[in-house]
């Protein structure tokens, strides 16, 4: 907890000292986002007028109606190592989005409902539900104040590093967020602090085979404070240095023991936009995290996270990400997971309408606590036709599977699915 609160403090220090400097040279400030970095579009961002949905006018917003359709075929409804089990699978999510036009400050909103009929096994058939909203106030230049909240209620995937494969279905889960923060901008300088607020509420399930598997102690509030200088070198390229302080609550103690643990992050990073040919940022780290059970090692080491975007033409984008962080398991004996994810895709803009995509993720965990280490894969390839600024269709095929060793290894699957998607939108 000791790393939140400095991370806070330091927060609201630098925020009062460094406001009153704010220049007004860089007006591109975001919610929590560094210098702009508007040069290059990548495929799927640059969407010609002619297909771009209009939206709807309503005094000083623009409200934006969309539905989206999708019928998809599996061929491992329960990501089963035997006896694998097809299904055809019926999605249908309406949302509505508004955002202000104003020339200055900002409010936005989004609101998502969802429903997931399967065909054979209705069990696993669910609803859903998503709504988020965020602000920005603009002080002077790029300095400004914003925050938000989130509130989901929906399902953990099956064949996902958190699902219990014992379950009889997927595990229902609530989980309400809040972030509020500060950019404070100069001519070359820039201070971004930030808190985040979630709370996770994890509904009880049916095992199979009979009896209830209580989800209660999964049941938690992580909280974050995180404070990031960035310093612009050149218009195109700017360094920083960020700090983050993390507090993991769980609401009881459960099979495991207590799990409650905070830890810390720090990092060096570029932010850069250079030229026609990339743009991104990557930074690299230390992490720590540290457990109020002590049967639980700390967990610690190098971190690293990078999303970067290479243009070999204007027609073709291919993406790069990469991360390492600790995560959170129902895995009994676990404090948690490191998990390490290299992921490439790309985007080739076949004509002004037609899109083909394809990408690759190469994901290992390692448990710690428990003998276990998984290693993850997913691919897909996809196309995406614009009818006209209404209509979209995608279809695409969608590959993942599950490899894990160990004494407490997990069973392995692997997925097939072919997924045909309609949009209509306005």
């Amino acid at each position: 907890m000791a790393n939140l609160v400095k991370a806070l403090m330091a927060s609201a220090v630098l925020c009062m000292t460094f406001s009153s400097v704010a220049s007004a040279q860089d007006t591109e400030g975001g919610e929590g986002v560094g210098f702009k970095r508007d040069r290059n579009q990548s495929v799927k961002q640059r969407v010609p007028a002619e297909y771009r949905p209009l939206g709807i006018r309503w005094g000083g917003f623009t409200a934006s109606p969309k539905v989206t359709a999708d019928l998809e075929t599996t061929d491992n409804v329960y990501y089963a190592s035997t006896g694998k089990k097809d299904d055809i699978i019926f999605r249908l999510k309406p949302e509505l989005g508004v955002r202000s036009n104003w020339s200055r400050h900002m409010l936005s909103g989004l609101a998502r409902a969802g429903t997931n009929k399967y065909s054979d096994f209705s069990d696993e058939s669910y609803n859903e539900v998503f709504l988020t909203g965020s602000g920005r106030y603009d002080i002077v230049g790029s300095s400004n104040l914003f925050g938000g909240v989130a509130y989901t209620s929906s399902v953990e995937p099956r064949g996902e590093e958190t699902s219990i494969l014992s379950a009889a279905k997927p595990i229902e889960f609530k989980a309400s967020s809040g972030n509020a923060g500060f950019v404070a901008g100069g001519n070359r300088l820039r201070l971004i602090g930030r808190v985040d607020y979630q709370k996770f509420d994890y509904k009880d399930v049916r095992r199979l085979g009979g009896g209830v598997i209580d989800m209660d102690d999964r049941d938690r509030v992580e909280t974050r404070g995180s404070l990031r200088g960035e310093y612009a070198v050149s218009p195109d390229t700017s360094v920083y240095v960020v700090y983050e302080g993390n507090k993991r609550e769980y609401d009881i103690v459960g099979t495991s023991g207590v799990r409650d643990s905070d830890g810390y992050e720090v990092a060096v990073g570029v932010n850069l936009d250079l030229s026609k040919l990339v743009r991104g940022e990557a930074q690299i780290g230390y992490l720590s995290q540290s457990y109020d059970n002590t049967k639980f090692a700390k967990a610690s080491g190098a971190s690293y996270k990078a999303r970067l975007e290479w243009f070999p033409t204007q027609l073709t984008t291919v993406g790069f990400n990469a991360s390492r962080g600790i995560k959170e398991t129902p895995a009994v004996g676990s404090s948690g997971y490191e998990s390490a994810v290299l992921g490439v895709s790309v985007d080739h803009e076949v004509l002004r309408n037609f899109i083909v995509s394809g990408a690759y993720t190469k994901t290992d965990n390692s448990f710690n606590g428990i003998d276990r280490s998984d290693k993850r894969t997913a691919a897909n390839v996809a196309a995406t036709y614009r009818v006209n600024r209404t209509v979209a269709v995608t279809g695409g095929y969608y590959y993942s599977d599950l490899s894990s060793s160990g004494k407490a290894k997990a069973p392995e699957y692997d997925n097939k699915a072919l997924k045909l998607s309609v949009t209509f939108a306005y």
